[in-house]
């Protein structure tokens, strides 16, 4: 059996801009932070450079920026090329199927430092949002009846 599903959450760290290639398909490639705790004083980041394409990349290159919360949804991909001293290189990118919006920093609301909390009543953010590239529509929370187990 294979499986290829890459689930992450972090910070937006770079942002390109939206490109669109072959018949008008717009493409749009960013990076994703996230820290993950070593202990009481050690952290690890881990940075994933990520490509998401069709509505998708139309919706992030619209609402994502940098320092902006944001878990991704998609596969890994792995990416080779030849550097320009001949050598093979190659790197692993998340094709992007899912975005969901998280905080955004305050300082890109015209207030000052920091970023947007929690709302603790939903318990999502209060600038969150979903897209799902797979049915085109934003994404709902399921009812207890529609889980099928």
């Amino acid at each position: 059996m294979n499986y290829n599903r890459l689930i992450m959450c972090g910070r937006v760290s770079r942002m390109d801009a939206l490109k669109h290639h072959g018949a008008g398909n717009p493409c749009l490639n960013f990076s994703l932070a996230s820290n993950t705790r070593l202990g009481q004083d050690k952290q690890e980041t881990c940075y994933l450079d990520c490509v998401a394409w069709g509505k998708t990349a139309e919706m992030a290159a619209k609402y994502l920026s940098q320092g902006r919360e944001v878990l991704v949804e998609g596969r890994l991909k792995q990416e080779s090329w030849s550097d320009k001293s001949g050598q093979t290189r190659s790197k692993h990118v998340c094709v992007v199927s899912n975005i969901e919006l998280g905080a955004i920093p305050k300082a890109q609301q015209g207030a000052g430092g920091g970023y947007q909390q929690r709302n603790s009543n939903s318990g999502g953010y209060n600038q969150g949002a979903a897209y799902n590239d797979s049915n085109s529509q934003t994404s709902e929370p399921l009812a207890d009846e529609d889980i099928p187990f």
